[in-house]
């Protein structure tokens, strides 16, 4: 047995250094740590659009990916190989707080971990409820970001900027829109036809069984069909662009999506496709709303007596500009080099 333990050790060991042969001798380097590989294409899109922005906002700078199964699994090797000048950068989402606790546990750990090393986390919705657990989970992420020597946090809705702030004032924080904002791939339009339809499933969803009845009646003279940012498989660095662009090609081939996923609604952004969205549990729907509500072919509504009104709005839905512009100078204000 004990000889198996070791044989996968080696294994590992020999994974994670193949991912740092690229780095020169004593040369820092930027460290995207613990990506997602679940087929969830929001988290996909995210780490995606980081990688753009990175290459773009440092293109001489060498950026190592390491997937989340092998940080989880062998943080220790990880470890052994980054520097204290590497850059530690955290994947954005909606992970920090009590929603999603083994993301947020994930990302203490990560901050307890490097604290040597400067910390940037892209940007995040923070949520925590009134639990006397939620409360203790404040405390435990005060005293581990308290740690950190420099850690910046990005937060992309207005609530969590103020949320985090007022809970963690010793941490830098920077207010910026969800990175897939960023984007603007190019897409082939196609004829659109049809209504798709995109409704969580899970602890986010704030849309009633009745409510999504309601909805199919309204559209029934429609083709509707569904439209979902979940694959039921694995996704990594070699076919995280192709699914996307699937994806993204799907959409651009509806009239209208009507949905209560964040990542949906800016999908649509990015594909021209008029869009109809009511919030989650955590509000961060309505809160990456905000950045682009001057849009005009996205709009959000509180029940489904608003639809029929908010699609009178969305007049000749198949002809809308683009028209979002990502505030990147809140990006390029951060210091993403290491201190020396």
């Amino acid at each position: 047995m004990w000889i198996i333990r070791i044989l996968r050790s080696l294994k590992w060991h020999f994974k994670i250094w193949s991912l740092f042969r690229v780095r020169k001798d004593q040369e820092n380097v930027i460290i995207m740590l613990a990506t997602p590989t679940h087929g969830n294409l929001g988290d996909q899109a995210i780490v995606y659009a980081e990688h753009q922005f990175l290459a773009k906002k440092i293109p001489n700078k060498k950026i190592i990916e390491i997937p989340n199964n092998y940080y989880v699994s062998y943080r220790h090797i990880v470890k052994k190989f980054v520097h204290n000048d590497d850059v530690i950068i955290i994947d954005g989402g909606g992970n920090l707080g009590t929603l999603w606790k083994h993301e947020d546990d994930k990302i203490t750990s990560i901050i307890e971990t490097f604290s040597e090393n400067k910390i940037i986390v892209f940007p995040q919705t923070c949520f925590y409820d009134g639990t006397k657990e939620g409360q203790l989970r404040k405390e435990k992420n005060r005293i581990a970001y308290q740690k950190a020597s420099d850690l910046t946090v990005m937060l992309r809705d207005r609530a969590s900027f103020d949320l985090f702030q007022s809970i963690f004032p010793f941490v830098n924080v920077v207010f910026v829109p969800d990175i897939v904002l960023s984007l603007s791939p190019a897409v082939q339009q196609k004829k659109r036809d049809g209504i798709m339809m995109c409704f969580r499933q899970d602890k986010e969803k704030n849309v009633s069984e009745i409510s999504l009845q309601k909805i199919k009646d309204i559209f029934k003279e429609k083709k509707c069909r569904e439209f979902t940012t979940i694959v039921n498989h694995d996704v990594g660095y070699n076919t995280r662009i192709s699914e996307l662009e699937e994806k993204w090609s799907e959409l651009a081939g509806a009239e209208l999506l009507i949905c209560d996923r964040l990542h949906a609604m800016v999908f649509a952004l990015i594909t021209k496709t008029p869009c109809i969205c009511f919030d989650n549990v955590s509000k961060k729907v309505s809160g990456t709303y905000e950045w682009i509500k001057d849009v005009p072919y996205i709009c959000i509504v509180n029940t489904v007596d608003e639809i029929e009104d908010a699609i009178e709005k969305l007049v000749d839905m198949n002809n809308y500009e683009w028209n979002f512009q990502y505030p990147l100078e809140k990006l390029y204000g951060v210091e993403w080099d290491s201190k020396q």
